[in-house]
């Protein structure tokens, strides 16, 4: 096997991992995050309405942290799609690229010809 033949496998290879890539990106968990913050309720003792307080803010602060890894996540989808497009972009740039394909071909041939003359 010749080394430009492994060279555009390896190039085509390299498209369809971007064109992967993309389709994760797009595909990535579209759920989002759906909750909700916690109304303020008033007992009759102070207590209790402490108690509620601190546990209102504990469930405020864990709603804000699922909506801080909901747009973590919005985020992943757009850097993977950019990946993905800059990945098939640079492969499909090489395995596009004729001069190279046709310089490669000019030295194998010319290096048979070498060998076959020695």
């Amino acid at each position: 096997m010749n080394s430009s033949f492994a060279k555009r496998i390896f190039d085509v290879i390299g498209i369809i991992a971007g064109i992967l890539i993309i389709v994760y990106g797009v595909k990535l968990s579209d759920n989002g995050y759906y909750g909700t913050l916690t109304s303020d309720a008033i007992f009759g003792a102070d207590f209790y309405t402490e108690q509620y307080a601190a546990t209102k803010h504990a469930a405020d602060n864990i709603n804000s942290v699922g909506q801080l890894i909901d747009k973590i996540c919005d985020s992943m989808k757009s850097l993977s799609v950019v990946f993905g497009i800059a990945v098939v972009a640079y492969f499909g740039d090489r395995f596009c690229d004729v001069d190279t394909v046709v310089q490669e071909k000019k030295s194998s041939d010319s290096e048979m010809i070498s060998e076959k003359a020695e």
